[in-house]
């Protein structure tokens, strides 16, 4: 469950809010002009140049759509000569979506050990705003409090490792610098259950758009192979557990 509406009462710490902003500047240039740039001569038609000057929010749309481009195209690996013509934003959003996907309230990717999960806060949060809480459980749950009101609950999609504690709970707060408002990152990473073979998951929550397998940039055909049929197995058993110990008699005391 994600509820969003509790955002409207928080009062979150301000303190370093004002930190100066630094970053690339974007220009847009109208079409039948030319711009040069140090280094390289990029002409379009070869008029006199016109370059406008856009304004932050029309930076950040910008680069979100690039972005947004690139992850429907499927181009979730890029080539070293590409990876140095893309922006921070393009390069931030590659990273947070590796093997995952983009989703209204939440970027999501995972490696062959670890899943990572960055939930949209608002711009204002701080660390000390902050309380995850993991229950390790089957199913493995996510909840996020800010200021000890719950807007981020969810059951995690497939197992994970066992935590000895909240303390062993892997989170950072980043700025998402692909969004078009202003917002933060709650990052928590979470490392897979060993269940003795590499499991690529297809989505990072019970009931939301899965990925299609043969897209993950970091994943063998062989592997895809092997954790399907591993899945299909793993489910069976607990289905069936489940079922017997549904039907087990109680033996009388």
């Amino acid at each position: 469950m994600v509820d969003y509406s509790k955002w409207d009462n928080l009062q979150l710490s301000s303190d370093d809010e004002d930190d100066e902003r630094t970053g690339p500047q974007v220009y847009r240039v109208e079409e039948g002009q030319s711009v040069t740039i140090p280094g390289r001569n990029v002409t379009i038609n070869g008029e006199q140049p016109k370059v406008q000057e856009v304004s932050e929010e029309e930076a950040r749309a910008i680069q979100a759509q690039q972005a947004s481009n690139a992850m429907q195209s499927g181009r979730t690996v890029v080539s070293s000569t590409d990876a140095t013509t893309l922006t921070a934003a393009e390069r931030q959003f590659q990273r947070f979506t590796r093997n995952g996907s983009a989703t209204d309230y939440y970027y999501w990717c995972q490696d062959a050990e670890t899943i990572t999960v960055s939930i949209f806060v608002p711009q204002k949060t701080k660390s000390r705003d902050v309380t995850v809480a993991v229950n390790d459980g089957d199913p493995a749950q996510l909840k996020l409090d800010l200021q000890e009101n719950n807007v981020f609950s969810r059951t995690l999609s497939a197992p994970i490792a066992p935590l000895d504690d909240d303390d062993d709970i892997d989170w950072e707060l980043v700025d998402d610098a692909s969004a078009t408002q202003p917002r933060r990152l709650l990052r928590v990473t979470l490392r897979k259950k060993d269940l003795g073979m590499v499991l690529w998951w297809k989505a990072a929550f019970k009931g939301d758009p899965e990925v299609s397998p043969e897209k993950l940039v970091d994943r063998s055909a062989q592997q895809q192979q092997k954790s399907e049929s591993f899945m299909e197995a793993f489910a069976a058993a607990q289905a069936e557990f489940k079922r017997r110990a549904k039907t087990r008699e109680k033996l009388p005391v």
